[in-house]
């Protein structure tokens, strides 16, 4: 997981290997586990479902290493391993645009298709999460989670970054929004 400003952002890559079915794949790459549980149990269910070898990277990666082993890394301005695919999860709305602009060019030097799944900055999604989520959590999990809905990214902001960091390359994009604006997904494909 790559980790900016106390963010926790898994990043996962993979890279296509035929081997026998009932071995695990080599070759994988995730980048991304940090220092919640969450992430790295899900970037290991990864690993042990599409049998790929994950890799995460971290800004500070923890001390103690688990399943998935986690390189010390900036995706922003370091070179990443190549891979075939990258998921960011609910952590660009960490990044200003300058660094989601290179974040996205970075991830293209080293994949061919980047997944961003984010918040979305919208009354809907503060609306929802004050009615259903606020009431049952710590005060600062709620501090913490509006501050999260208010840094996102419209989704007018989100496809003009994305099409300024593609802008001149082949690459193409997709962005979908969930009902509700709960959250969007952009599927770059270099």
């Amino acid at each position: 997981m790559l980790t900016r400003s106390g963010a926790h952002a898994p990043l996962a890559w993979q890279r296509k290997c035929d081997r026998q079915p009932d071995k695990p794949r080599p070759g994988s790459c995730e980048k991304g586990t940090g220092h919640w549980l969450w992430p790295r149990d899900l970037l290991h269910e990864i690993q042990r479902k599409l049998r790929v070898e994950v890799v995460g990277v971290e800004l500070r990666p923890p001390k103690d290493q688990v399943a998935v082993p986690i390189l010390r890394c900036d995706a922003i301005r370091e070179t990443l391993p190549p891979a075939d695919i990258a998921v960011s999860l609910t952590m660009v709305h960490h990044l200003s645009q300058d660094e989601l602009v290179r974040l996205i060019r970075n991830v293209g030097h080293s994949c061919w298709r980047f997944l961003i799944l984010d918040l979305v900055r919208h009354f809907i999604p503060v609306a929802l999460f004050r009615a259903f989520v606020a009431p049952f959590v710590n005060p600062i999990n709620v501090e913490d989670g509006l501050r999260s809905i208010e840094r996102a990214f419209t989704v007018l902001e989100l496809t003009h970054i994305v099409s300024e960091a593609l802008a001149g390359s082949a690459a193409s994009f997709r962005l979908e929004v969930a009902p509700f604006c709960v959250r969007q997904i952009v599927d770059i494909r270099n």
